[in-house]
């Protein structure tokens, strides 16, 4: 729900907000809940469309591969039938079907890159896949942005919400483990929830994958513009080298996906508590008061970030390439040999 209105939630800091009855109408749409499937932690320093990207991907891949699906079979049907204009024709790629003509248009491609998007932004308002919409915990909502009162006792129980969210997701960015309020929830949900789960997911691989993804389709589309053009070879030849961008741009994330689990070590190893930044002296004074409460000192809690935790991240950072959003890059090349599929079965080969 916090993706809907285009991830309006995510795009402005409560306490960059002018008017006080929009902070305290943020409130209004939290809902009393016994428990958060997923305690959402981030730094508002980070651009917050990149984090609705991100979500809207981990949340979303599901419907965007079914919706997409609807959208291509579709294509295929209403192809099939000459229901949609196919103004163009390619050559059988074997010398014996060389006198058939292929009626051709990207149907499918077209209408699979449409399903795949309305599947994407459609998320937050669709019916969730295998189960349920998962609660969050968002501070922005969770805890009162105008009631002094009540955001004091939201900051206090901290520990709770912490206590009865499953997992806690790490929208890291550059500047995350430079905001005091950001280490310390890493640290304190440990503390409050031995047996959760942390989940460490850099924000810009959603951003990669987006792009590879738009470049693949690109580049499916030239290779469908070189069929209709029925180019020579220099043509294909060109087409082909310009196909290997999105390896490329695939092989750039993985290395910048790298690069971010040894910052995000590295941090952690010089982690300075003294130089994590926070916004308000309120904050700042409660997070200390809660680190000596529960690690005993200041130091303590230095070298717990430094020592234990630190190496609990090496073995829950993401590095790797995630899965669907591979499917959904590969899946752009197969949606495409479809048409071809679809435009010899209509020139009569058998």
């Amino acid at each position: 729900a916090s993706l809907r209105a285009l991830g309006e939630l995510w795009r402005r800091s409560p306490v960059d907000l002018p008017e006080e009855a929009a902070r305290r109408g943020l409130y209004d749409l939290a809902a009393p809940v016994k428990g958060f499937d997923v305690f959402l932690s981030h730094t508002w320093m980070s651009p917050g469309r990149y984090k609705v990207l991100s979500l809207l991907f981990q949340a979303g891949w599901k419907q965007a591969f079914f919706v997409q699906s609807l959208f291509v079979v579709a294509g295929i049907i209403l192809s099939l039938v000459r229901w949609l204009p196919l103004p163009f024709t390619i050559p059988p790629e074997f010398a014996e079907y060389s006198h058939l003509i292929c009626p051709f248009f990207p149907w499918c491609l077209v209408l699979g890159f449409v399903g795949s998007f309305i599947g994407l932004v459609l998320t937050p308002y669709l019916p969730a896949l295998c189960g349920q919409h998962p609660v969050c915990f968002l501070d922005v909502v969770s805890i009162h942005q105008a009631d002094q009162e009540l955001m004091e006792r939201g900051i206090y129980g901290l520990g709770g919400f912490l206590r009865v969210s499953k997992e806690l997701r790490v929208l890291w960015s550059a500047p995350y483990l430079s905001r005091l309020w950001c280490v310390f929830e890493l640290a304190a949900y440990r503390m409050a929830n031995p047996s959760g789960r942390i989940v460490v997911s850099p924000i810009f691989v959603e951003v990669g994958a987006l792009v590879t993804i738009l470049f693949t389709y690109f580049v499916a589309a030239l290779f469908s513009l070189v069929f209709v053009l029925n180019w020579q070879e220099v043509g294909q030849v060109m087409t082909y080298v310009v196909a290997l961008v999105p390896l490329l741009l695939f092989l750039h994330l993985m290395r910048r996906n790298l690069m971010s689990k040894h910052r995000l070590l590295s941090e952690l190893r010089l982690f300075d508590l003294e130089k994590a930044y926070c916004r308000t002296d309120f904050d700042r004074e409660f997070i200390h008061r809660a680190i000596i409460e529960w690690y005993g000192s200041k130091e303590a809690f230095t070298q717990y970030v430094r020592g234990p935790l630190r190496e609990e991240l090496m073995r829950c950072n993401r590095s790797a390439f995630p899965l669907p959003y591979l499917l959904m890059v590969s899946a752009v090349p197969f949606i495409a040999s479809l048409d071809s599929l679809v435009s010899v079965s209509l020139g009569g080969m058998k």
